[in-house]
């Protein structure tokens, strides 16, 4: 079975895929994933299907490494695989509709495996998959939630940088007025040495 038969199999168990097509139709995205390997493919949305073509000038190209395509895929935010390095290239509208797409993308991923693998195995396997994405998410937002604590703790332990800068300050003139007493001193020691 080819990747291109398995993503349309997997967008036909998603009715708001299938629409979102629709206005897809006729259009072409090129695929560039950079890194870890390189993988160049261009589609064509056709009849709400996708199909794999070749041509020179797709109507937009979506660019970057291939943590930054997962990263888009999994967490389904743009911005997030904008700065892990996805770039977007083209026709703006299209590119809307694109990450539309990507973010209400909800795959019946347990029947697809069921078509290759049978119900079991691809049962056993989403179970274990979702255990794994749960555990991922909880381990997630207790680190995140250690973080605020420890900068909400810390925080109150650290000098502003006003305060730092104050101190500074005070310091040189501190300094400066030690050195003219030093003068001072000097000068009182001169003249009784004269006397």
């Amino acid at each position: 079975m080819s990747l291109i038969s398995l993503l349309n199999q997997a967008i036909a168990t998603d009715l708001n895929a299938r629409e979102l097509l629709v206005r897809l139709n006729e259009k072409t995205v090129s695929l560039h994933i950079t890194t870890p390997i390189l993988f160049h493919r261009t589609f064509l949305f056709s009849n709400q299907s996708i199909d794999f073509i070749t041509t020179e000038k797709p109507d937009a190209i979506i660019c970057g490494p291939l943590s930054a395509f997962i990263s888009f895929g999994l967490r389904k935010d743009p911005q997030a695989a904008t700065q892990k390095g996805l770039s977007f290239e083209g026709d703006p509208h299209l590119l809307k509709i694109l990450q539309q797409l990507a973010r209400t993308l909800n795959v019946d991923w347990q029947e697809v495996g069921s078509l290759y693998l049978g119900d079991l195995p691809a049962h056993y396997i989403s179970s274990v998959l979702n255990k794994m994405k749960q555990q991922t998410k909880n381990r997630s937002q207790h680190t995140a939630q250690e973080l605020v604590d420890y900068f909400t703790e810390e925080s109150q332990k650290l000098v502003p940088k006003p305060k730092i800068d104050k101190m500074l300050a005070d310091i040189d003139i501190l300094r400066s007025q030690i050195d003219r007493l030093e003068l001072h001193i000097d000068e009182l020691l001169e003249k009784q040495r004269v006397l």
